[in-house]
């Protein structure tokens, strides 16, 4: 027992002096096997990952600006939607990825087609509304739509993937993402609004 301690005294004066050779400390410091802390760690993670995030004051024009494009894009390509199904019943419907339907008929299609592209439309203009007069309570709806679409859109896509219904595309792939991003950017764009409405200094914002 007295030569197992002499041991371990000497293994720990080993470690301090290499590490006062290496770091020029003397102390073990914070560090534990046992320090889990979940919530502390979730909040590291999360000041990580917007600390990386592109919603700064130096990229907010370009943000604000391809956020303002995107929606008068979506706009319009949702109204041309809307007329082109309700005036050509007849005509193929092309959809933004690949799909199957195994239940829905083509009549119940186009009219969910037609009920969508409609929704789309107003939540679109809503958006519109909301950046061109700093009002985020009109962004909402989208944003929520939005998030819905696009998770269960992902949730079917990787769902068929699984079962092996469908192959990885690049162009589906592409057509998943850039949705995602286009949400990130619509919600730092909503929050400096937020932030800008709450303090009274939208002067900088508007673009009228």
């Amino acid at each position: 027992m007295f030569q197992m301690f002499d041991i371990n005294v000497l293994n720990r004066r080993l470690f301090r002096i290499l590490r006062r050779l290496i770091s020029g400390r003397d102390d073990f410091g914070p560090y534990s096997i046992w320090n889990f802390c979940p919530m502390n760690r979730w909040n590291q993670a999360r000041a990580l990952v917007f600390s990386c995030s592109p919603c700064r004051s130096e990229w907010f024009p370009y943000l604000f600006w391809t956020v303002v494009v995107s929606s008068f894009i979506g706009c319009i390509i949702s109204l041309w939607e809307l007329r082109r199904v309700w005036k050509c019943p007849c005509q193929k419907l092309n959809m933004w990825r690949n799909r199957h339907f195994y239940i829905i008929n083509h009549r119940l299609l186009r009219q969910a087609r037609v009920c969508g592209s409609g929704i789309s439309s107003f939540l679109w203009f809503l958006l519109i509304l909301g950046i061109t007069l700093i009002t985020p309570l009109f962004m909402w709806p989208w944003i929520f739509m939005t998030t819905i679409v696009l998770s269960v859109e992902w949730f079917i896509w990787g769902f068929e993937i699984l079962t092996g219904r469908q192959n990885i595309e690049f162009h589906t792939l592409i057509s998943l993402t850039l949705p995602v991003f286009n949400l990130g950017m619509v919600l730092c764009v909503k929050r400096v609004f937020d932030a800008a409405v709450s303090d009274d200094s939208d002067f900088s914002l508007r673009i009228f």
